[in-house]
């Protein structure tokens, strides 16, 4: 049986790496794996980082590479959120200017679909969501040729994420027990979901492009239920049995074009037999215990 050839980027990031650990075991696709000669691979399994093709970015000429491998899906998972005070470029870079050259690539090799994960974010909120946003523009663009899918995802979090995400940064603050934690007045309401729940989602959706023969879906991406941010901090702290740190609410001013309320709409992913198994609690649990230990 032909094996589907899935180019992956961004798969050492924590998106990435926890979906070709997942999808890696399924005999119907072959995995290669797009990075920068800087990367780390810590997050894959050992044992599936033998099974995978590793292209370094810096080392290789693009053209070359799909002309040769003829990928059926591109799956682009590299980002840059800004949130170590990037110049632009280095933002757009991954988030834009990358995923442009792989659009060309796949319409010009006939790659049967393109998955681009994106964010639920306001456009206008940072360099990164805006970034975004006009990528998914042109990614619609490309629709005509073959089937493009833009995936719009929530907070996701779980073990071994990066420390300057919103969920393991309280976390670690409450298991340190420090003093005092400042936020914004903590009443915007967002989706939170659990890291498995997220790459389950995108193996339905993979299975489901490679089906399709042109045109453009935009699937969202949560657990369906939304809980303030003061909420969500009380419940992380109340699970890390910390009962000393202060919650500063207020003390940060809120981000312009925040906004209070996140609705998704999960009915397509529905349509495709998918539901998440995790609740924010037992998210929240299984991430605790991760960094406890």
């Amino acid at each position: 049986m032909k094996k589907n050839k899935i180019l992956i980027t961004g798969g050492t990031g924590f998106l990435g790496s926890n979906l070709i650990n997942t999808i890696s075991n399924n005999d119907n696709y072959k995995i290669f794996l797009l990075c920068r000669k800087t990367s780390f691979f810590y997050r894959i399994d050992k044992k599936i980082l033998k099974k995978i093709k590793i292209f370094k970015i810096e080392n290789i000429n693009l053209d070359n590479i799909f002309k040769k491998n003829k990928f059926d899906c591109v799956i682009h998972c590299a980002t840059n959120y800004g949130l170590k005070k990037r110049n632009i470029s280095e933002v757009i870079q991954p988030n834009l200017i990358l995923p442009m050259r792989l659009l060309d690539l796949a319409k010009n090799y006939k790659v049967k679909s393109f998955i681009n994960t994106d964010s639920i974010l306001n456009k206008n909120i940072s360099n990164y969501s805006l970034s975004k946003h006009h990528f998914a523009e042109w990614l619609e663009l490309f629709s005509k040729d073959f089937y493009c899918c833009n995936l719009k995802i929530e907070h996701f979090f779980g073990p071994n994420d990066d420390d300057t995400k919103f969920i393991i940064s309280i976390i670690k603050s409450f298991l340190k027990k420090k003093n005092i934690v400042n936020f914004t007045q903590g009443n915007q309401k967002r989706d939170f979901i659990y890291i498995d729940d997220v790459v389950l989602a995108i193996q339905k959706i993979l299975l489901h492009s490679l089906k399709q023969k042109k045109g453009f879906e935009t699937f969202e991406i949560g657990s369906g239920k939304s809980i303030s941010i003061k909420d969500i901090v009380k419940l992380t702290k109340k699970l890390c049995n910390n009962n000393t740190t202060k919650l500063n609410f207020g003390k940060i001013p809120m981000r312009k074009n925040e906004a209070l309320q996140v609705d998704l709409n999960l009915k397509k992913l529905f349509k495709l037999k998918w539901k998440p198994k995790y609740s924010i609690e037992n998210s929240l649990k299984k991430t605790i215990d991760y960094y406890n230990k």
